[in-house]
């Protein structure tokens, strides 16, 4: 595997492990600043994995065969990370509450439940509770593309050895 695939695989997983690390301890400072950075390196990161994979030319078998040579710690982590994403994107469901707003000093949330759908006023603490919920979610999603992300680029590198399995 290249140089290249492997720091494209490594600053991923890394970023996806940083976003993954402010949404699960949200007190954190800077989170802000890391979500900024995850939505806007998901998408050129991505798009460069894909790309790379695509160019390949390579099947859906091959690709299996390709991430199975990789090691088994980083499969290992790989899918910890995956599995860490799932985790908090269901701890950080906020039930029918959605977009928290403060209007004049007031507290609101829209209630999406099926009898209301409309904005409802609410306590201090219930609109934290829905702020927090969607920060950690806007954490959470680009931290799991871009866990995706590093498995995809790490594959395309062992596209190869990938080949070699299957012609020996």
């Amino acid at each position: 595997m290249g140089w290249t695939f492997k720091l494209h695989g490594v600053l991923a997983g890394a970023l996806s492990a940083l976003l993954l690390l402010a949404a699960a301890a949200p007190a954190l400072p800077g989170s802000s600043g890391l979500m900024a950075a995850g939505l806007l390196l998901v998408l050129p990161l991505g798009v460069a994995a894909v790309v790379r994979s695509m160019r390949a030319g390579a099947t859906r078998r091959l690709r299996w065969l390709a991430f199975r040579c990789l090691p088994g710690a980083v499969q290992g982590a790989l899918a910890a990370l995956l599995l860490a994403g799932a985790v908090l994107v269901g701890l950080s469901g906020t039930g029918d509450m959605q977009d928290p707003q403060i209007v004049d000093g007031r507290y609101s949330v829209f209630d999406t439940s099926a009898l209301t759908r409309t904005r409802v006023e609410v306590s201090r603490e219930q609109y934290e509770e829905v702020a927090s919920g969607e920060r950690r979610l806007f954490l959470v999603l680009p931290a799991i593309l871009l866990a995706a992300t590093a498995g995809l680029a790490l594959t395309a590198g062992e596209l190869r050895r990938g080949e070699a399995r299957t012609a020996a």
